[in-house]
């Protein structure tokens, strides 16, 4: 790659993270995963270490979103928090390992697994889905293992099938659906109240 080819490149990542960042810390509206965010940014990295007069002071590799979406109230934590600094392999988490244990003694590691916001609210999108037919093939008295309905029963019968052992099925109606969607909609409830506040 060519300086000239270099320099494009670089500008377009930058605008493109820049993009990015501001969606993400700002307007709170994601409109890249976390590991596409995380290439780009990579590789905007990796263009200025091999070309080190693309890095200036208002390159999104030298700085820190400076505004950051208000939502959230500040937290101040009982021990600190370290990131892993966006680790791809083991040789980078040993090497992370290795620095962060240079200034902060560690005697153990708690690792917990990001989850993504938009993935459960799109898992719970579709169990509620298949619930809702769940509920209107009872109601319509279709068969559980029409095809159409076989995926419905399949994604949820892991909820149904406990509520209907407590809630069997009354008057040709089976209740248990319903009961399961309100049990997901007030777990729901419940835990954006202690996430929010």
């Amino acid at each position: 790659m060519k300086v000239a080819d270099a320099r494009r490149r670089h500008a377009e990542l930058a605008q493109e993270v820049e993009d990015l960042a501001y969606r993400y810390y700002v307007l709170a509206q994601p409109a890249a995963s976390d590991a596409g965010y995380d290439t780009k940014m990579r590789e905007l990295s990796e263009l200025e270490d091999k070309w080190p007069e693309l890095r200036t002071p208002d390159s999104p590799t030298q700085r820190v979103m400076e505004s950051l979406s208000t939502d959230f109230a500040a937290v101040a934590h009982l021990e600190r928090l370290l990131s892993l600094d966006n680790v791809f392999s083991d040789d980078e988490f040993a090497a992370w390992s290795a620095r962060a244990t240079r200034e902060v003694p560690v005697p153990s590691w708690l690792c917990e697994l990001k989850i993504d916001g938009l993935a459960i609210d799109l898992v719970y999108g579709i169990i509620v889905v298949a619930l809702w037919v769940r509920v209107l093939a009872s109601w319509f008295g279709y068969f559980r293992y029409s095809r159409w309905l076989r995926p419905a029963y399949a994604l949820t019968d892991w909820l149904v099938e406990p509520i209907r052992r407590v809630l069997p099925p009354a008057a040709g109606f089976d209740w248990s659906p319903l009961a399961a969607w309100l049990a997901l909609w007030l777990l729901k409830r419940v835990l954006l109240t202690i996430v929010v506040g």
